[in-house]
């Protein structure tokens, strides 16, 4: 698993999950979960599919290891 900060265009940090390996075989998948408000919770799902692709997953704005600052009118910032 691989966690990394994603800086948006806004200045804005979001928390990021990255499991699975890219291989020619294998499809990348973004996980968006419900909200709003509400951190990750799919790592357990992520867990059961990443040996069949490669799994991305985040916080959303403002939760989890999330930041809330930056403009909330940039369309990349998950607002919630």
């Amino acid at each position: 698993m691989t966690a990394a900060m994603i800086e948006l265009d806004d200045g804005a940090q979001l928390r990021t999950w990255t499991t699975g390996s890219a291989t020619p075989q294998t499809v990348p998948l973004v996980m968006v979960h419900g909200g709003p408000g509400v951190p990750d919770y799919l790592a357990p799902v992520a867990g059961i599919i990443d040996d069949l692709c490669l799994v991305h997953r985040y916080d959303q704005r403002g939760t989890g290891g999330s930041s809330w600052e930056g403009s909330t009118r940039s369309p990349a910032t998950f607002r919630t």
